[in-house]
């Protein structure tokens, strides 16, 4: 009985921030490859800026056949750091997740106005409504949400992830 040779989806951990650098690489070399991103506003020399981020930070996927493809030059390929294994034996990410992220509509985060009436959804005041009033960056980097809430008639200034809206 003869076994069918198939291609299949293998995560690759890439570098700190070197997404963008290891799917250049490696599609130079001839790989298919796919890095799933969102579409989100961070700060930027206080000004609001669009730009493309990954979806899982750190990882890319790779297409490959398990006994014809030349695994080698992936390791060393720059801005990889290595291919993602349990047990000594490469992760492969279903093909069917694959396809749902590459057919899935361009994702957006999230874009506010100053004085948008916002809902929060998750967190200690989900379920709250809120006037957004600005983004700002927070000490650790990430961008966060001011947004004023009612509590115990009064507003309050809380800083929410924007992943909270």
């Amino acid at each position: 009985m003869t076994e069918t040779v198939t291609n299949a989806w293998y995560a690759i951990y890439t570098k700190p921030r070197q997404e963008q650098r290891a799917l250049s690489n490696l599609e130079n070399q001839g790989y298919e490859c796919f890095l799933p991103t969102i579409q989100t506003d961070v700060l930027k020399a206080k000004q609001l800026v669009s730009v493309a981020l990954p979806l899982f930070p750190r990882y890319l996927f790779v297409r490959l056949n398990a006994q014809t493809s030349n695994w080698m030059p992936i390791r060393s390929t720059q801005g990889v750091s290595n291919l993602v294994s349990f047990a000594n034996k490469p992760a492969k990410a279903p093909d069917d997740l694959i396809a749902a992220l590459q057919a899935a509509p361009l994702l957006v985060q999230h874009r506010f106005e100053a004085h948008q009436t916002v809902t929060v959804l998750s967190g200690a005041f989900a379920g709250l409504q809120g006037v957004f009033e600005k983004l700002v960056t927070a000490p650790d980097g990430e961008t966060r949400a001011l947004v004023l809430i009612e509590l115990m008639h009064k507003q309050h200034r809380v800083a929410l992830p924007v992943s909270a809206f």
